[in-house]
């Protein structure tokens, strides 16, 4: 990712300020004041809530958390996890789910020669965890994770992929509505996967297992989460200890500033990448979105691809059509208006000394790269010669 952008960082024609907040030292206006369109380009940066009671004790935490901590984001770099327990509990059978699996079941040895956080690799070294649930409400048809990270998950040296013979079963109706089109092959190899998991035994000390048709009602606990409860479509409730759960059951848009957000899907509201007013659902001249903000948390790298390119479409058809509101000012004088407000702006030669200094400091430890595990340290870095 880091060289991908490294390409596009050096291009002539464009001009970074990294380090500035929209919203806190600049304003959308004052983009459009400069430029004869803006691209809201975002993620889904918060988290979708199970809405059941006990979400809010300690040890109950999302997977964005969990993720950007492992990989050493300045926000989460120096927070702190319960690994003392043996059990650990994922609710969500998606991608993310996977990784989290991932990285809290296999040997922390694996990581060491990568680029994850060492406050991370410290603490999974310490780690006791030796099983960890992936729960899914619905059966394993509708599981959201991708063939081959499931493989990658059953191949992990040292631990058991696993899973119960009766909560895998596939009915009628669900093996109709995965094999509907022309590629069903993916939910067959997953199936594959999956029951071979339920016929194995386990054979080392630690264990991924995979749950199906169990849905979450309540966490347990006083200071801090000590089991979850899940029931069955039959009604039957079962209590898991835990001192760990990570929900991973999708993400949500955050509202931009300045920017019209609809609070119910979790988006900016747009017309094919167009941002337009909630009130009259006309496109607000020269706004534009892409990513998860515009379209929700669904689809991965491909999916972004096709949507990049509607908006840019749309932006480009605007142009055409003389649709973009002329700017009173030019880039250059904006750029020269944030430099004025004493901010500590990075621009694309700092970024590349950042991602030097990153990639030497990994290098002398036999490592793809040493993160810096606060923005303070990334700002002195950059601005280093």
């Amino acid at each position: 990712m880091a060289e991908g952008w490294g390409r596009i960082l050096r291009r002539p024609t464009v001009e970074c300020l990294f380090n500035v907040e929209v919203g806190r030292d600049v304003t959308v206006q004052e983009l459009l004041d400069h430029h004869h369109a803006v691209v809201w380009a975002a993620g889904s940066s918060d988290d979708r809530k199970l809405g059941i009671g006990g979400e809010d004790l300690p040890g109950v935490v999302s997977a964005r958390e969990f993720v950007a901590w492992y990989n050493g984001h300045p926000d989460f770099a120096h927070q702190t996890f319960d690994l003392s327990g043996k059990r650990a509990v994922i609710i969500g059978n998606g991608n993310v789910a996977l990784d989290v699996a991932r990285a809290l079941a296999q040997s922390p040895t694996v990581y060491e020669r990568t680029s994850m956080s060492n406050l991370a690799l410290k603490a999974l070294r310490a780690s006791a965890i030796e099983e960890v649930q992936v729960i899914g409400r619905r059966g394993q048809a509708h599981a959201a994770y991708g063939t081959a990270e499931l493989i990658a998950l059953s191949r992990l040296e040292g631990v058991d992929l696993l899973a119960d013979p009766q909560e895998v079963t596939v009915t009628d109706e669900e093996l109709a509505a995965a094999t509907a089109d022309s590629e069903s092959k993916p939910f067959e190899r997953r199936r594959a996967v999956v029951d071979a998991a339920s016929r194995r035994e386990q054979s080392s000390m630690r264990r991924v297992l995979l749950r199906f048709r169990q849905t979450p009602v309540e966490l347990l606990g006083i200071d801090a989460v000590k089991a979850i409860v899940l029931t069955d479509p039959a009604g039957t409730r079962e209590t898991v200890e835990t001192s760990l759960v990570i929900r991973s059951v999708g993400f949500r848009g955050r509202p931009a500033p300045d920017l019209p957000f609809d609070e119910a899907a979790g988006v900016i509201p747009n017309e094919a990448g167009r941002i337009t007013d909630p009130n009259t659902g006309l496109p607000l001249p020269g706004l534009y979105c892409s990513g998860w903000i515009k379209r929700g948390s669904t689809g991965v790298i491909g999916t972004n691809r096709v949507d990049s390119e509607e908006t840019v479409n749309s932006l480009l058809e605007d142009v055409r059509e003389d649709r973009v509101p002329q700017p009173t000012g030019t880039p250059e004088q904006l750029i020269y208006i944030v430099r004025s407000r004493g901010l500590n702006v990075v621009d694309a030669a700092g970024w590349h000394r950042i991602d030097e200094a990153e990639k030497a400091g990994g290098q002398a430890t036999g490592r793809d790269r040493l993160k810096f595990l606060s923005f303070e340290r990334m700002v002195q870095e950059a601005r280093d010669s």
